[in-house]
């Protein structure tokens, strides 16, 4: 990993660093870096050459991520299902908070690998190590903006493959959403796949009592429809329990639902939620959720 332990001195402060050399470092991403400040950021604390090599001093750091991952880290990420663990959730988020922060100053990284990932073991915190990069103009283009949230995925790829798991389907959305249209952040941290069924209520009856042009725009856009098991788009390709359901309501002339439209769907949800107890036995509203 090119690291080297060293002493650090300025004025009358003296501190233990680590020294990280390599060829491809450059003075110029020094410049560009030195103030980048984020809370999962490695900062650079200062540069020397020694003929054409150019070092970084960092700060010290508790240990490599790939350690941590050998050590205990490997069966800390996903579940038995290869569903991301909270740990791994916050991690990529802290990830995409950097990106993010990146992205905002124009700044790309030009070469990004495992190693240059840490761990504070105080909290399990990622940790990154940023030593290649360039700045693009007042702000980043789509391409860009790309190149550097793909860095997120691939460390989760790499995750993934080091762990012989495969991700299930919630963390799979989870990571597909990164850098898309509409992105945020801030989304990522609500995002519902640890949600209880009293959450995923609440946000189901605010979803139903929104502006419904809003929400049908918002279902297009997010390419929400029915449960279809195939791409028959019909009735039969339907799971079992939702024609059950549909079936049950039809013989009780309570309403009639479009498969066409996601929104119907959203209808459906909603008068279960809330009328849950008139179902008959054999219906397990949970199995919904």
């Amino acid at each position: 990993m090119d690291l080297f332990n060293g002493i650090y001195e300025m004025a009358a402060c003296r501190f233990e660093v680590i020294i990280k050399k390599g060829l491809n470092l450059k003075t110029k991403s020094y410049d560009l870096l030195r103030n980048f400040k984020h809370d999962n950021a490695i900062p650079l604390l200062d540069y020397y050459t020694d003929g054409k090599q150019v070092s970084f001093v960092i700060p010290k750091v508790d240990t490599s991520f790939e350690i941590w991952f050998q050590n205990e880290g490997c069966s800390q990420l996903f579940d038995h299902s290869g569903h991301m663990t909270l740990l791994f959730k916050s991690m990529i988020i802290d990830f995409c908070s950097l990106i993010g922060s990146l992205n905002k100053k124009g700044l790309i990284i030009e070469k990004f690998h495992p190693e240059d990932l840490y761990i504070s073991m105080l909290h399990t915190k990622l940790l990154v190590l940023l030593t290649e990069v360039t700045k693009v103009g007042k702000g980043c283009s789509a391409v860009d903006e790309k190149k550097n949230w793909d860095h997120v995925r691939r460390f989760v790829s790499w995750c993934e493959e080091k762990c012989n798991v495969k991700m299930d389907a919630l963390t799979e959305s989870f990571v597909n959403f990164i850098g898309k249209t509409g992105f945020k952040v801030q989304n990522m941290k609500a995002y519902p796949d640890d949600w209880d069924y009293q959450m995923k209520g609440d946000y189901l009856m605010s979803l139903a009592a929104s502006d419904r042009g809003s929400v049908i725009g918002f279902l297009r856009h997010a390419k929400i429809h029915w449960p279809f098991q195939n791409k028959s788009l019909v009735s039969a390709s339907l799971p079992q329990l939702i024609n059950d359901i549909i079936e049950w309501e039809q013989q009780h002339n309570r309403r009639l639902y479009s498969i066409s439209q996601p929104i119907s769907y959203i209808d459906l949800l909603r008068n279960l939620y809330m009328h849950h107890q008139k179902l008959p036995p054999d219906i397990n509203l949970l199995r919904l959720f």
